[in-house]
């Protein structure tokens, strides 16, 4: 059970929170920009009996819709992960389904707004920067085709870098 189609096949109405995050809950949507969607289901609990675990997570292949099981989604939110935590925030606008139990967690958000959430915050905008940085000079510099070969130097240290700042804006929202 890897996709959402193979969950509503297997449980009858397992979802409890269905939303559009990134850029449309964001308020940075454009042109051409794809629609995230994330949400969070449940299986019985007779499930965690069987052979094969259920699974923590289904998805698309490209990770644009993504719902989490409410274990796992409670396991990141007592580890303050970002991309778990903004789904107690969203807007009213870009929640397509909820339930009582999911109203609960958000209610209750406040709760699992910890010290440890600065730390996980900062280390993802980081992770983000290096991102739009390692991007910044795939831009400038892009590799060649084919290894340099022994011709192809000259014994002397070129700058390659152009000092622009031309940063792939996406991680950077």
């Amino acid at each position: 059970m890897n996709s959402i189609a193979d969950l509503l096949a297997r449980e009858p109405d397992p979802i409890l929170f269905e939303c559009v995050a990134g850029s449309v809950a964001y308020g940075t949507r454009v042109t051409g920009s794809d629609e995230d969607i994330r949400g969070l289901f449940a299986v019985p609990s007779h499930a965690y009996l069987d052979l094969v675990r259920p699974p923590e997570q289904v998805g698309d292949d490209r990770n644009n819709v993504v719902y989490y099981s409410l274990r796992r989604f409670v396991e990141l939110l007592a580890g303050a992960n970002p991309n778990i935590l903004e789904l107690l925030f969203m807007p009213e606008d870009c929640v397509r389904r909820t339930t009582p139990e999911m109203a609960l967690l958000q209610t209750e958000a406040r709760l699992f707004i910890t010290k440890q959430c600065a730390k996980t915050h900062a280390g993802y905008a980081m992770t983000q920067i290096r991102k739009a940085r390692g991007q910044n000079k795939w831009i400038n510099n892009p590799k060649p085709e084919a290894a340099p070969g022994r011709e192809d130097f000259d014994g002397r240290w070129r700058q390659q870098d152009s000092g622009e700042l031309d940063f792939d804006a996406k991680n950077m929202m």
